[in-house]
């Protein structure tokens, strides 16, 4: 299946994203209340389940720089899973991939930048590549619109629920005015490993 996970609206504290195939709307996502003193929560509506993405800060003692940024995954009022980032490189790289488990199940998403072409997101569930989102180089007044292909509804609830944590955790700035202009987003992926995740060819397989 392909999908469109386009951002309708973005405003201090809140954002909202619509999931379509072709013009039928699937799902949403939504940014509550996301604040530099307290994060809310991000909700993804999808296929049928409404999962609720929250982050708890560091704990124990450490209550410094937290690198995994580990949220939590929860559906009518149980733990569903977690979703985190980790390092491939060392503590000062800047290549990262997601990890996530849902419902049991660890999946891994990758980060792979690839200059002009924008950025792809490709997804791993035991160890074969079962999704693909993109987000092209340039974003309009802070709006962030990707494109997804995933070979089933469970691959690409996975999907969004990662792209919807980088953007939760790392894109979104509570409080910033939005852009008038657009932004330009460059890089590319040098680490060989992570580069070789992405399939340029996969979203013309599904």
């Amino acid at each position: 299946m392909k999908l469109r996970m386009t951002e309708t609206i973005r405003m201090y504290f809140d954002a909202d994203f619509e999931i379509r195939q072709d013009d039928e709307l699937l799902g949403k996502a939504a940014i509550r209340n996301c604040m530099q003193e307290d994060p809310g929560s991000l909700t993804v509506t999808f296929a049928g389940r409404k999962i609720t993405m929250t982050y708890p800060g560091v704990t124990g003692g450490f209550k410094g720089f937290d690198p995994a940024y580990r949220h939590l995954l929860t559906e009518d009022g149980r733990e569903a899973g977690y979703i985190e980032r980790i390092s491939d490189g060392g503590f000062f790289s800047k290549d990262y991939h997601m990890e996530m488990v849902l419902d049991g199940e660890k999946v891994f998403c990758y980060e792979v930048k690839l200059g002009e072409e924008g950025t792809a997101f490709p997804l791993y569930r035991d160890g074969k590549i079962k999704g693909q989102g993109r987000l092209p180089q340039k974003i309009y007044q802070d709006r962030y619109n990707y494109t997804l292909a995933a070979e089933d509804e469970v691959s690409a609830l996975m999907l969004i629920l990662c792209l919807c944590y980088r953007y939760y955790a790392f894109a979104f700035v509570p409080g910033k005015e939005t852009e008038k202009a657009f932004e330009r987003t460059f890089g590319t992926t040098r680490n060989k490993a992570i580069r070789d995740k992405y399939d340029p060819d996969y979203e013309k397989k599904v």
